[in-house]
């Protein structure tokens, strides 16, 4: 998202651009740093007030829940993908290759896995 929306749709520069297509690697740690911050006080929040009851847990535990997370991943990492034919460039090449050897990979290894 970031190479694109900064180099090829100008929607916002970086003032030091980095190695990977102008991103600079602080803005990856940067997004690493508020997702663990969000799930951290996530899991804080459920550890503490979260009550499961039974019903509940076998639903949770059942695979079709867990497929349907597999499946929109998958979609997600899709519309990467489909970027190449609106747009035809080395980024959206690049993009399109990293996205499929990690979210289409993962979201295949997920499928497979709750399918066994």
């Amino acid at each position: 998202m970031d190479p694109i929306s900064s180099t090829i749709l100008s929607e916002w520069v970086w003032q030091t651009p980095g190695a990977y297509f102008g991103v600079p690697i602080s803005n990856f740690f940067g997004w690493f740093l508020v997702v663990f911050i969000f799930f951290l006080f996530f899991a804080l929040f459920f550890s503490k007030f979260d009550r499961v009851n039974p019903q509940r847990a076998v639903m949770l535990a059942s695979k079709p829940f867990w497929i349907e997370a597999a499946v929109m991943y998958g979609l997600v990492g899709l519309g990467n993908i489909l970027n190449l034919l609106s747009i035809n460039n080395d980024i959206t090449q690049s993009m399109a290759l990293i996205t499929i050897f990690t979210m289409i990979f993962m979201a295949i290894i997920s499928f497979i896995l709750k399918l066994c």
